[in-house]
């Protein structure tokens, strides 16, 4: 909402606004893709996961057609980043981005359905709540 606010007020519409900070959300996935792909598997498969990140038609499709937000498409990518950086042993920059992950999903109402679930996982899965809650090391 802050950010479509910002754009609104940027371009003067409250709907390019909107669109503004959907294609920012999309270049931004493309940009994770790339950095994650690249620290994986090196430059030439990152510039090809990015360059299909930024022209695959299902993904295109889902936001024209379906409506499908931007933000939850940069989700797992966000996630899987936290994993990387907390499998490097980066744990503040895995805090950060998962933190990051979780404001990004807050902005979707699907959200909704994901804090019972972590609850439940913290209550009901087997061992302390503090062993589940912290990074790993």
């Amino acid at each position: 909402t802050i950010l479509t606010a910002w754009m609104s007020r940027l371009f003067g519409d409250v709907v390019v606004g909107g669109h503004m900070v959907n294609h920012l959300v999309s270049m931004v996935s493309c940009v994770l893709a790339y950095m994650l792909a690249r620290a994986t598997s090196g430059r030439a498969v990152g510039v090809g996961v990015a360059l299909l990140c930024a022209m695959s038609p299902e993904l295109v499709n889902s936001r024209i057609f379906y409506g499908v937000d931007p933000m939850l498409q940069c989700v797992p990518l966000l996630l899987a980043l936290a994993t990387w950086f907390a499998l490097k042993g980066l744990r503040w920059a895995a805090l950060a981005v998962g933190a990051a992950s979780g404001l990004a999903l807050c902005t979707h109402f699907f959200a909704i359905f994901f804090p019972p679930v972590a609850l439940a996982l913290l209550l009901f899965v087997p061992g302390s709540w503090r062993s589940k809650a912290i990074l790993p090391a």
